[in-house]
């Protein structure tokens, strides 16, 4: 059976049990601890005081606004941050730069997601690169499929003058 969340649980027993939300930040508030954060952070902080007997503060880092930027703030100096997103703003601003031709692709998120620090135009300059490689490979690909086409062309041409060959062969030697 669960033992019930006061001051005098022991941190083992603390850490089995699964806990509300609600229970944690009830507890935090009856004990003089910030209520606020996530249920990670009020458990690392619940653990903290079974601990130590000590409050364990809020961690005083900032959170990042994770509201979108709007068109007018954007420029190719705008850092790509951790929460970035490909809003409709985003869109309008690499369309503008770039070309109707513009679209969002695998890729180019894949950029957002692994480049965090880079700018605008680190992005426009990947975006093009891209293009570039996808270009190249539909050449290529167009170009293996006419060769294949060549060759099947070819062994078409070998099959008639064998064929050709040999109804020559059976009208020389009086055979059908």
């Amino acid at each position: 059976m669960r033992p019930p969340l006061t001051k005098s649980i022991s941190l083992e027993d603390f850490q089995n049990y699964y806990w509300l939300k609600a229970e944690l930040q009830t507890f935090c508030r009856e004990h003089g601890l910030p209520a606020s954060g996530s249920k990670t952070e009020i458990t690392e902080r619940i653990s903290h005081y079974l601990t130590t007997g000590k409050v364990l503060k809020n961690s005083s880092v900032p959170k990042v606004s994770k509201a979108p930027l709007s068109y007018k703030d954007l420029s190719l100096q705008t850092i790509i941050t951790k929460n970035h997103r490909c809003s409709e703003d985003v869109r309008a601003f690499f369309k503008e730069k770039i070309g109707t031709n513009f679209r969002f692709t695998v890729a180019l998120q894949k950029f957002f997601k692994e480049n965090v620090g880079k700018t605008y135009e680190d992005a426009i300059t990947f975006w093009y690169e891209e293009n570039e490689r996808k270009k190249i490979l539909l050449i290529k690909q167009r170009s293996a499929r006419n060769l294949n086409t060549i060759a099947l062309l070819g062994t078409f041409s070998k099959i008639q003058i064998i064929k050709e060959k040999q109804k020559l062969m059976r009208l020389l030697l009086g055979t059908k």
